[in-house]
């Protein structure tokens, strides 16, 4: 639980406690005096600047935590406890959606200019080759078998789109043969770009087409579009501490930022926060299709291209 005698700015509503966080205040931050939420009847807490950032929920409680014996739970109490436990859960994701959407304006405040981005990439990206071959050789071991295709090109008959990336370089040295990859790498010897079918999931592709709150229809649109995901991308890179692998312009209304693969629970933390910064739901599937680098937007016409690229 947390000490509230060790809190600022304490104010109770219906079930929650809002308050300063310390680990905020602690680097010069939360001004304002709100962003930590408690929740006493199930001693949950976050940070509504910090969603899903472990190490700054460990500082909250050791500035204000104070321990507390628990006496083991009854076996037959196990059952109830569990619900209990899922509907705290819920409240907690509900919260954070709602946290989210108060920070909204001020993630999308801090822009993440492209020239920034390019300084800022640990690999050069000089144009010495292809940014397709950059992708798959950097982010990819040479025996993972890559899928490379159009979406609906999975299945019986399209063995020939699991490739090693060795092997997708020396078929197509001058372009990829389709648009679209995905983060995940198969077994050897499948047809199908199939959950069943995959031997490993280094990466989690965070992508937002409708971050303006809906379609973008025009280029001005297209244009907001672009610099609100730069501001997720860059939000969840330095704020919540996501290692950035790759930043891929689409060419069209978005940028995929190829993240490593954070534990499941924060993973669940962003699902619960997505909605309210629009990112889209299909970053959550598995072996989900995004752009490849150095291709055209059937679209826009506009060239996908590499912005920033860091080895795994």
């Amino acid at each position: 639980m947390l000490s509230l005698e060790k809190l600022e700015n304490v104010r109770r509503t219906a079930g929650k406690i809002t308050a300063r966080c310390p680990a905020c205040h602690e680097a010069g931050g939360d001004r304002t005096g709100n962003h930590l939420v408690y929740w006493p009847a199930n001693e949950r807490f976050a940070c509504a600047a910090r969603p899903g950032d472990k190490l700054h929920r460990q500082r909250i409680w050791q500035l204000s935590g104070v321990p507390a014996d628990r006496p083991p739970v009854p076996p037959r109490r196990a059952a109830v406890v569990r619900l209990r436990a899922n509907a705290a859960t819920a409240g907690f994701r509900e919260s954070l959606s709602a946290a989210a959407r108060r920070e909204a304006g001020r993630i999308f405040s801090h822009d993440w200019n492209l020239a920034d981005i390019g300084e800022q990439s640990p690999i050069l990206l000089d144009g010495s080759e292809p940014d397709w071959h950059a992708l798959l050789v950097l982010l990819h071991p040479p025996e993972a078998m890559i899928w490379i295709g159009a979406p609906h090109e999975s299945g019986p008959g399209h063995e020939c789109h699991f490739q090693t990336w060795r092997a997708w370089m020396e078929s197509y040295p001058q372009g990829p043969p389709r648009a679209m990859t995905c983060p995940d790498q198969f077994f050897p010897g499948v047809c199908s770009r199939s959950a069943a079918n995959i031997a490993a999931s280094p990466y989690l592709v965070v992508e937002a087409d409708e971050a303006i709150g809906r379609k973008p229809v025009t280029a001005a649109d297209r244009a907001e579009n672009i610099r609100r995901n730069l501001c997720i991308h860059r939000w969840l890179k330095e704020d919540l501490r996501w290692p950035l692998h790759a930043l891929v312009h689409t060419g069209g209304k978005s940028c995929h930022a190829w993240f490593q693969r954070p534990p499941e629970a924060d993973i669940d933390d962003l699902k619960a926060i997505a909605p309210a910064l629009g990112i889209d739901s299909s970053v959550f599937t598995p072996a989900h299709p995004v752009r490849l680098p150095g291709v055209a937007h059937e679209g826009t016409g506009g060239r996908s291209r590499l912005l920033y690229l860091a080895p795994r």
